[in-house]
This record gives structure tokens, C-alpha cells and sequence, in this order.
């Protein structure tokens, strides 16, 4: 198998695919991040609740 090299139609589509994909999922990424952040300092500082131990767990 020959190695692909940068100026190849196929690995260009790839890369703008990928970097498309990193773009769309950076900000619900994060968003998910603080809640579960959120809900781990809420199992900390509260008593057990089984909803937000579901939930924590989901995550």
C-alpha cells in the first residue's frame, strides 16, 4: 500500500470532515463537562439523592 501524501483529494476531504466533526462537538462537549462537574460537586456536598446518583451515572 502506497503512503498517502498530503496532497491527496481524499485525505483533504478527510481532514475538513474531521475538523467539521471537532467544531460541532466542542461546545456540547463542554457543556456536558460543567454538568457533570456540577453534579459531582452536588454528590459531594449533599445527601445521596437517587435521581442525581442516576443521572451522575448516565453521564
Amino acid at each position: 500500500m502506497a503512503p498517502t501524501s498530503g496532497h491527496d483529494p481524499l485525505h483533504h476531504e478527510r481532514a475538513e470532515l474531521l475538523e467539521h466533526l471537532e467544531r460541532l462537538t466542542d461546545v456540547p462537549t463542554a457543556a456536558l463537562e460543567f454538568v457533570w462537574l456540577a453534579l459531582l460537586v452536588l454528590d459531594f456536598t449533599r445527601a445521596p439523592d437517587p435521581g442525581l446518583q442516576t443521572l451522575s451515572s448516565v453521564m
